[in-house]
């Protein structure tokens, strides 16, 4: 496909009052892809439409509140076989964790963004602080 300007060595194209005359070799089926196009071009709504997007979201956080590592210490029966026993639990907890369970929803038309959490799921869980457990067991009977 191509156009030639009138007079044929000007290559700038035609000048005022001049015709653009197209050459021979060109038909009118060689036209249709491009007119197909326009005319798709034309039929084209004007924005997409595009649904809400929805994905799981799950977050989960686990910190530690001194940087030190929860623990447990459990002595046991001692003495052991004795009349008299004494056992000693020890904990320290210094964690904080927090699961929820959702899906955040993207609406793209009102460009925002929403999470909504799953309901009855979740969990936020504190574990600071000491505690000493002392138990006392002993034999009445001797048995």
């Amino acid at each position: 496909m191509q156009a030639k300007a009138t007079p044929e060595d000007d290559s700038t194209g035609p000048r005022a009052g001049e015709a653009l005359v197209l050459s021979r070799s060109m038909s009118p089926l060689s036209l249709a892809p491009s007119a197909l196009l326009a005319v798709l071009l034309a039929l084209a709504p004007s924005h997409a439409r595009a649904e809400p997007s929805v994905a799981g979201f799950a977050p989960k956080h686990q910190q530690q509140r001194v940087g030190l590592e929860d623990f447990t210490f459990d002595s046991d029966w001692f003495p052991m076989r004795a009349p008299l026993q004494l056992r000693l639990i020890v904990h320290g907890g210094n964690s904080v964790q927090i699961d929820m369970p959702g899906e955040g929803r993207y609406d793209w038309a009102a460009e925002t963004i929403e999470f909504a959490g799953d309901a009855g799921a979740g969990r936020l869980g504190v574990d600071v602080g000491f505690t000493l457990d002392a138990m006392v067991r002993f034999d009445v009977l001797g048995l």
